[in-house]
């Protein structure tokens, strides 16, 4: 019988081959944006994202070769709960992992709210949990604009 990994890996490939199997392989296209983008629908988590893409690959690849036993793998990235798309280039990449400031509000006078989107972060982070800046209100330049107030630190 003929051993068909369902996929383009080359380093999944060597993994089996060196564990002493002879398989072939067939990538399988199919549009996992499509498919990761129906996983979140449903509340998907990683685990289950990288089992659905998987299973379609073998699915598709079973159709060329309905002979052989098919086997397929897949593997996704999260950061807690979310699952990140591959960044395609490093850029990306680091887009995906760079804490940036996401909104800046005014609560009150003396209370600003800063919303950060950390997700190398994200990992640690438990609810209830807050992070307090300090904030040197009384020496720092102010800057006023409609509607909100800015302190320039």
């Amino acid at each position: 019988m003929t051993l068909v990994l369902a996929s383009g890996s080359a380093i999944r490939l060597a993994l089996l081959a060196g564990a002493g199997l002879s398989v072939i392989a067939v990538p399988a296209a199919i549009d996992e944006a499509a498919i990761k983008a129906a996983a979140r629908a449903e509340n998907g988590d990683a685990a289950e994202t990288a089992l659905l893409l998987a299973e379609m690959k073998v699915r598709r690849a079973a159709r060329t070769r309905p002979e052989a036993l098919v086997i397929g793998s897949d593997q996704v990235a999260a950061l807690g709960a979310e699952v990140l798309d591959k960044p395609g280039d490093a850029d990306r990449c680091r887009a995906q992992l760079t804490a940036r400031v996401h909104r800046v509000e005014r609560l009150t006078p003396t209370i600003v709210e800063v919303v950060i989107h950390a997700p190398a972060a994200a990992r640690a982070f438990r609810p209830g949990q807050f992070i307090r800046l300090q904030n040197y209100e009384s020496t720092a330049a102010r800057v006023d604009e409609p509607g909100i107030g800015r302190t320039v630190l």
